[in-house]
């Protein structure tokens, strides 16, 4: 399954245009693996096949198979991984207005 994630991530690019055949095929960049989650690490900084394996890693440490944080350090990395991505419209409205109202609570309380 880690493996179809990996190449889910290629349809992902191709069918947003954000990779296309020749663009693969032009830039070695694109051919590169191996990855290392470094600090500031960038998913724009990333060939094709580094972004994917990443995809395939996030699978594997969502699955309890991997080390300790890189699940986390990969939501960062990762664009659509973010849990703020995950939310339904209607999710990120109560999110939004529970937090407002804990700023404002916080405020309020400040005042007093």
């Amino acid at each position: 399954m880690a493996v179809l994630q990996h190449e889910l991530q290629h349809v992902l690019e191709y069918a947003s245009g954000e990779l296309t055949a020749l663009g693969y095929l032009s830039n070695p960049r694109h051919w590169t693996y191996a990855v290392r989650l470094t600090p500031g690490i960038r998913w724009s900084d990333l060939g094709a096949e580094q972004r994917a394996s990443l995809a395939e890693r996030l699978w594997l440490a969502d699955h309890g198979l991997a080390g300790d944080g890189e699940l986390e350090r990969l939501r960062t990395i990762i664009p659509w991984a973010r849990r703020e991505t995950f939310l339904l419209p209607r999710e990120a409205g109560k999110v939004d207005r529970r937090a407002s109202a804990e700023t404002e609570g916080a405020q309020g309380r400040k005042r007093s």
